[in-house]
């Protein structure tokens, strides 16, 4: 499924596939990327006697909330194709399901809310869903696909989804004035959700009144810097510098209480430019660039009438953000539309189409070239079309790689011109190097750059650390090139050259970081570090649950006690409910067999994954690695459970199962093909010392073929992955470097860095690696 402006798995060209089949690198669109600010164009406040009226503020939130227009019929908003197909895939569900998606207050209806209503439905969670999410687009893209009208593309869609969005954020925010009418307390957060709403119906007014209430209600110096941005962004100055100076002597608590008195600062100053005169072309540009800080679109574009963008970038920069109304989505209301939708906005869009052709003619002028116009063109000019190319054109790689060559040139260029961007550059390197070792790599081997590229990159990423460690750019390429040779080099040093606290979107990728060097080094303050960081920086969505088992594994690994598998035991165990992604339940399942295994629990450990892995469909869209090795893991614990010619019919099922994942085309990790590989031969060794009895020599030649493979070790996982897997931990997972666009076209290069440490039995026990060891040989099954 897609969510927000992430991609589907289906459509995912990843960077390097971690510790396993590398394909190619991939950009992404963030999904505060996936819809524009609202169409009109803001009032001007008048002045601010609505401030001054004795009627209370949640009144005045309650009677502007009941003044939002119907818009109609929620389900009116689909036409007939996309009704008949959505129709199509509920009549398909079983009742039980059924059931659990009309259920008040229910998961599904949340993360389902399109097909919620559509049974009859009207639970106010999957109205904001509906309003405020891309579950709706999602579920329409999948309704194409499976219906009888998937040849019509997403293109028909695009205006669906938009209507709908408004639709039901109007419904929603009409609900919301009895809950603000009433005597019921009111959090923050209940609050801010409405902001959210009424940015998708375009009701700044009730944006700016619901900030009045929080700071109200919760009056600490971030509430009040949000309350100063919702005032300049309607132009009343006095009011927001009233706001911002009621904070006092204050000082950020946190990364995320400063970017918010940083923004409040910027807005209160763009005011002040708004309302200077302008004549010449810097004036101009500064009153345009203020203007686009304030969200205020219509207003820009008025101030650049006069201007000649294309020969200036900066210039055209500032007028293709304004005529696209700082979106890479037009028409479509931010975070309703997914990838798809949104590629298929853009291709519409003619606006964008000219933008586009309006940076390519200035670029090429050489002027106007700012770290801003840079920024901006390098965005909408490069990352936003190849993200949408990805999508729409079924890219091959020769024309990915030219693509991101085109990428790394144009930024190479941009940061000879502009000194701040190096750390982009260093991230584009390090993206292009992945991708090329991977492209050159064996089938099944690791695509790692030589070590002459790796030392190179290291060394540019510590010296920018060491002279600019708060840019953000630095961030991000210091923590790419980390992340790429994680699983050869101990990183720990890199990481730490990084200030405890960083640009938002880099603080989870160094937390997964740092925990992965604790783990392989045993370092338990690091572990500590990193798990403080994660508690900070977890995040409300789906992410939380895959992080929140990812650092129980950590402790599993890190401590083999009682207590860690007890803990995994009850996080695994948490997500066996309805609604967990196949993937994610199958990752737990592991996790709740493997630390029973551990425990000498073989045979519960074999319930566990009996009550799973027989149910598995033969082909899963996301999950097949999983899948693969659920079943895998139970026939080693059958094997292991069983002797004579039972262990030997398990085995030949094992090494049987093995070339048939292959044959399918099933993608797995070297750590995991490596870990099947080794349990075949470890059980050929338990096998031959069973046979052989009290003869020492009999058994002799299986153990060397498990000592020599088990040599291989490094070769086949690299220096830091091996020595995690002789911990007891399978590590797999995806490490991929993307590029994010964020909804005032801010370039933001990602690190997802998300490992798995899979706490299974490992094989080779009481086995001594050789020194010298040939390559290991894939165990065919015996007849």
């Amino acid at each position: 499924m897609v969510a927000g402006c992430a991609m589907t798995p289906a459509m995912t060209f990843r960077l390097l596939r971690f510790f396993g089949p590398a394909t190619v690198a991939v950009a992404t669109l963030s999904a505060s990327a996936c819809g524009p600010l609202p169409e009109s164009k803001k009032p001007t406040p008048k002045p601010v006697a609505s401030v001054q009226t004795k009627k209370p503020l949640r009144v005045q939130l309650g009677e502007a909330l009941r003044t939002v227009k119907s818009r109609g019929p929620i389900l009116a908003a689909l036409n007939a194709d996309v009704k008949a197909d959505l129709q199509a895939i509920l009549a398909q569900l079983p009742a039980n399901e059924r059931k659990a998606l009309l259920e008040p207050g229910g998961e599904l209806a949340q993360k389902r809310p399109l097909l919620h209503t559509l049974a009859g439905g009207d639970d106010p969670v999957a109205l904001f869903s509906l309003a405020t999410q891309a579950f709706a687009s999602e579920m329409m893209y999948v309704a194409r696909g499976q219906g009888k009208n998937k040849k019509k593309g997403t293109g028909d869609l695009v205006g669906v989804v938009a209507e709908l969005a408004r639709r039901s954020a109007s419904q929603w925010l009409r609900e919301q004035a009895v809950l603000v009418n009433s005597d019921r307390a009111l959090t923050p957060a209940q609050l801010l959700a409405i902001v959210k709403a009424a940015d998708v119906v375009g009701r700044h007014d009730i944006t700016r009144l619901v900030h009045q209430v929080v700071a109200d209600i919760d009056p600490n110096p971030l509430r009040k810097a949000q309350l100063a941005k919702a005032y300049a962004e309607e132009l009343d100055e006095a009011n927001a510098v009233a706001a911002l100076s009621s904070v006092g002597d204050a000082k950020p608590a946190n990364a995320a209480e400063r970017i918010e008195w940083d923004a409040a600062r910027r807005a209160v100053e763009a005011v002040k430019l708004v309302k200077a005169p302008a004549s010449g072309r810097d004036s101009v540009l500064t009153k345009a660039r203020a203007y686009l800080d304030l969200k205020r679109y219509e207003e820009a574009s008025d101030t650049l009438k006069a201007t000649s963008p294309a020969s200036d970038l900066a210039l055209a920069t500032a007028t293709a953000r304004a005529r696209l109304k700082g979106t890479a989505c037009p028409g479509v209301p931010g975070g309703a539309g997914n990838v798809l939708i949104c590629a298929s906005a853009w291709k519409k869009d003619s606006t964008a189409k000219a933008m586009r052709a309006l940076l390519n003619k200035a670029w090429a002028t050489g002027k106007g070239r700012d770290s801003r116009a840079l920024e901006t063109h390098l965005a909408l000019g490069h990352v936003v079309p190849w993200v949408y190319g990805l999508v729409t054109e079924r890219m091959t790689q020769s024309a990915f790689t030219k693509r991101l060559k085109a990428f790394k040139a144009a930024v190479k260029e941009a940061a000879k011109v502009e000194p701040t961007l190096t750390g982009l550059e260093l991230f584009v390197d390090a993206h292009w190097a992945g991708a090329q070792a991977g492209l050159d790599r064996r089938s099944g081997a690791r695509g790692i750059p030589s070590k002459a590229v790796q030392d190179q990159l290291i060394a540019r990423a510590k010296k920018l650390a060491a002279e600019r460690p708060q840019d953000r750019f630095v961030q991000s390429g210091v923590l790419g090139v980390a992340a790429l040779f994680s699983h050869e080099r101990d990183v720990f040093e890199l990481i730490e050259m990084l200030p405890d606290e960083l640009h938002h979107e880099n603080t989870l990728s160094r937390a997964t970081l740092r925990m992965w060097t604790a783990i392989a080094r045993k370092r338990t303050a690091t572990a500590e570090k990193a798990r403080a960081e994660f508690q900070r920086a977890l995040p409300n969505d789906e992410r939380a649950a895959q992080l929140v088992l990812y650092m129980a594994e950590a402790d599993a690994a890190l401590a083999d006690d009682k207590k860690n598998y007890e803990v995994l035991q009850k996080v695994a165990k948490q997500l066996q409910r309805p609604g967990t992604p196949i993937f994610l339940r199958l990752q737990a399942v592991l996790d709740m067999a493997g630390s029973r295994a551990r425990r000498g629990e073989r045979y519960e450990a074999i319930d566990v994954l009996n009550k799973i892995v027989p149910s598995l469909p033969k082909r899963l869209p996301i999950g097949a690695d999983m899948a693969t090795l659920a079943k895998s893991y139970l026939l080693i614990l059958r094997a292991r459970a069983a002797a004579g010619p039972e262990r030997i019919e398990y085995r030949n099922k094992l090494a049987l199962h093995i070339m048939e994942s292959v044959k399918a085309g099933v993608e797995l990790p070297p750590s995991a093909q490596f870990w099947q590989e080794l349990w075949v031969l470890d059980l050929d060794y338990r096998i031959k010392l069973k046979q052989c009895r009290k003869v020492a020599r009999c058994a002799a030649r299986e153990k060397k073929r498990l000592a020599d493979a088990l040599a291989t070790v490094r070769d086949r996982l690299g220096k830091e992955t091996s020595t995690l897997f002789f911990h007891g931990a399978l590590p797999a997972g995806v490490m991929q470097l993307s590029f994010n666009v964020a909804s005032n076209i801010e370039l933001m290069p990602a690190v997802h860095f998300q490992p798995r440490l899979l706490v299974l039995e490992m094989p080779g026990r009481g086995v001594e690696p050789s020194k010298v060891a040939p390559p290991l040989p894939t165990p065919p099954p015996k007849k």
